[in-house]
């Protein structure tokens, strides 16, 4: 190759570059050197710059296309003009590229190796043709060649070689686009026309004999041999000396066809993505495959050629079931096709495919060899998982809706009547005591519910400023139910201070570890702890985590004694879908999660494992100041209950809650009209409108949502408090409802403090 460049850098860049790729490359440091070192060499390729003083590179290109000498070498022009134009430019003086500065060399090298092995390709293109012409115009056979016209049963001359014109007696220019019965007019006679019209319409090639010529009163004897090309043409080899020898020459022309045709199957079917194998039908062997059979299998193709294909199967047994169901289908259809086929690689790891065999007859009918197609389905079967999985979630997303609506529901009557009873005994008593042990089960509930929907994604991450130690312990309790006792829990909680956190969240990080170290070890047994302690900053590795600010940490351990990881898996545990466990039974979601949210939270995780020894996450978030931290072990303290004398509108189709709702605020002072549909609730409304002071709706009901509702009454009065309370909906959220003209909006199940200071603020 040929590198014109006036600058020096860019100059010694490409050549050590070239010489890297294994590529010596000729220099010339402006145009006018460039175009005379052309004059004494050919190289396959020039990369050459335009922006050069005294001689630009589209000048030099110019010069380059008009000389016929140069003309078919291939220019690449390099600039870091980028301009459409200047591209334009280029490729119209006949530039075969355009790199753009600043380049990726890696690129240029493709480039340049490509253009050359193109260069390549066409010189040998050149050389086929002109053997092809040499041989063409130097056979001792005469040829024509003859274009058919009326479907067949005319013909005109194409071409034809010297011989071709001694014989004939007629100069080749003379014959070109001629009927060939002007040229021969006993062709006819001497039943040539008919044998021509025969091979177009057939295709069969037909050799006549010797044959008595007469033209212009010169007479002569032609043996001719007719076929007809791919491209529809009729070719004539004839010789009035030697007919087999000619005869021999028209075949070798047509096997030369054949062997191109060959090349191109061969390409064509190397480019494949799925696994193409030829097996002998007589022995089973593998006689030829493609490149995609040696990447989807693992195998050299040395180390299948010659083998039995049984190598490729899961066992012996599978192999004879394969054959036997072959034989079944091949006489029913032809063919087999088998969808979801487990097959083996090298290194033994089965994978699932799509399976076809055809077979490939001789021309006696019988079965010679089969052709076995075989596509790698790995990546869509995972595909079609996480499709799966996606649908899963979403059915236990909405399914998590309807539980927590209806779940909120019957605790909040519960809760309710537990409140308004708890106000009723004296202090001290036992009936108290009781009670405050059932409103906290409550709360566990109310969290519960809080939990499934983060689960589904259906619930928004709530940071606040919390003590972890009582979710650690219940979690613990909760997996001590679940899982068997050949696993051992040890536990080591130290008082901590707080962390800025959403409880909900830290529950489903160490119910996720926790259930991975018991799938590690359900098989074996094992040991499962827990320690969560303080720890200083300086205390801890934070290489790799630049991100963690903190100065006082909490760090939550967990250990297994499983079977461990090894150091490919652990590169990837952290990665969306990415799962060691088998079909069914892991979403590869529970670690990337798990990430997210210590990461949310402004901390991080480390791993360490050890095959057969066992795994150790460590969780590390920043510690807060003791203000306002919350613990959920603490007794429930009663805010003070704010009263009133309003006539309240209530609406819910639940009559346990609108019941409860009834006692809980005449207790609070207010009289209380209770309607359990909407439509009831609409014509009370409208018959009195102004006898309301407030109405509180429930917003999931038959025939009109407490929404809808909301929205007739704000028509007929707009300035009617409105509070409305769910107890899980899609369909609004508190701003949503804030946005239509409600006052509050509350999530069920609602306690006594919160609903009266709730119906203090609306009226406000």
């Amino acid at each position: 190759m040929l590198i014109v460049d006036d600058d020096p850098f860019n100059m010694n860049l490409l050549v050590n570059l070239m010489k890297k790729a294994g590529i010596q490359p000729l220099v010339a440091p402006d145009g006018s050197e460039a175009l005379e070192l052309l004059k004494n060499t050919e190289p396959d390729v020039i990369l050459l710059d335009i922006m050069m003083p005294e001689m630009d590179g589209f000048e030099v290109c110019r010069r380059l296309k008009a000389n016929p000498k140069t003309a078919d070498i291939p220019v690449l022009f390099m600039s870091a003009l980028k301009g459409i134009d200047q591209k334009m430019e280029g490729f119209k003086l006949g530039g075969a590229d355009y790199i753009t500065k600043p380049f990726r060399q890696e690129e240029v090298v493709a480039r340049v190796k490509t253009h050359m092995t193109l260069q390549q390709q066409k010189q040998e293109l050149r050389d086929v043709q002109t053997r092809y012409k040499e041989l063409f115009e130097n056979m001792s056979s005469g040829v024509a060649i003859y274009e058919p016209q009326d479907g067949g049963k005319r013909f005109i001359f194409k071409d034809i070689n010297r011989t071709g014109e001694i014989i004939s007696g007629v100069p080749r220019e003379q014959l070109i686009d001629r009927d060939v019965e002007e040229i021969i007019p006993t062709i006819q006679d001497v039943g040539l026309l008919k044998i021509f019209q025969r091979v177009c319409a057939n295709g069969e090639p037909v050799r006549q004999s010797a044959t008595r010529f007469e033209d212009k009163g010169r007479e002569y004897w032609v043996e001719n041999f007719v076929y007809k090309l791919p491209s529809g043409e009729i070719v004539a080899v004839y010789d009035d000396v030697s007919p087999s020898h000619q005869a021999r020459e028209a075949l070798k022309k047509s096997l030369e066809k054949i062997r191109w045709g060959k090349q191109l199957l061969e390409k064509t079917y190397n480019s494949l993505k799925s696994a193409v194998f030829i097996i002998d039908a007589r022995t089973s062997t593998i006689l030829e495959c493609n490149h995609a059979a040696e990447t989807i299998f693992g195998y050299d193709r040395k180390e299948l050629i010659s083998q039995d294909r049984s190598k490729l199967f899961l066992s012996d047994y599978h192999y004879r079931k394969f054959k036997e169901r072959s034989i079944d289908s091949f006489v029913e259809q032809g063919f087999l096709k088998i969808r979801d086929y487990e097959m083996k690689r090298k290194d033994g790891e089965i994978f699932p495919t799509d399976h076809t065999v055809t077979p490939l007859h001789d021309d006696e009918g019988d079965v010679i060899c089969w052709v076995s197609v075989i596509q790698d389905m790995t990546e869509q079967k995972k595909l079609e998982e996480r499709l799966r999985q996606s649908q899963k979630m979403e059915a236990v997303g909405t399914l998590a809706g309807g539980i927590a609506h209806d779940f909120n529901n019957i605790l909040f009557p519960i809760i309710g009547y537990a409140e308004m009873t708890f106000d009723e005994l004296p202090q001290g008593s036992r009936g108290r005591r009781n009670l405050t042990q059932i409103l906290k089960a409550t709360d566990r509930a109310k969290d519960l519910v809080a939990q499934i929907l983060t689960f589904s994604r259906k619930n928004i991450a709530e940071l606040g400023p919390i003590r972890i130690q009582p979710i650690v312990k219940e979690s613990l309790k909760l997996l001590r139910s679940t899982i068997p006792t050949t696993i051992e829990i040890r536990q080591k909680i130290e008082e901590t201070g707080p962390v800025l956190a959403d409880p909900t969240q830290i529950h489903q990080v160490m119910i996720n570890l926790c259930t991975n170290a018991y799938h590690a070890m359900r098989e074996t047994g094992g040991r499962l702890e827990v320690r969560l302690e303080e720890v200083s900053k300086d205390a801890i590795d934070m290489q790799g985590h630049p991100e963690a600010s903190g100065s006082v940490y909490l760090r939550i351990t967990i250990k297994d004694t499983g079977f461990g990881m090894s150091e490919t898996v652990l590169k990837q545990i952290f990665d969306p879908y990415f799962t060691t466990k088998g079909m069914g039974e892991g979403t590869g979601l529970g670690l990337s999660v798990v990430d997210g949210i210590i990461k949310e939270h402004k901390g991080f995780i480390t791993v360490e494992s050890e095959p057969g020894i066992g795994s150790r996450f460590t969780i590390f978030l920043p510690l807060i100041g003791d203000k306002d931290a919350q613990g959920q072990d603490e007794n429930i303290i009663i805010e003070p209950i704010v009263y009133g004398r309003e006539h309240i509108l209530v609406v819910d189709d639940e009559e346990s809650i609108g019941t409860m709702l009834r006692r809980m605020l005449e207790g609070l002072g207010y009289t209380v009209t209770i309607r359990y549909s909407s439509p009831d609730a609409l014509a009370a409304f409208q018959s009195r409108p102004g006898h309301f002071d407030l109405v509180i709706t429930d917003m999931t009901m038959p025939n009109m949502t407490g929404l809808e509702l909301s929205g007739k009454l704000l028509d007929l009065r707009p300035d009617i408090p409105i509070i409305l309370t769910t107890g899980f909906s899609e369909m609004v959220d508190e701003e949503t409802a804030k946005a239509a003209g409600i006052r509050e909006y509350l999530l069920k199940p609602i306690i006594k403090q919160k609903l009266s200071a709730a119906i203090r603020k609306a009226l406000a």
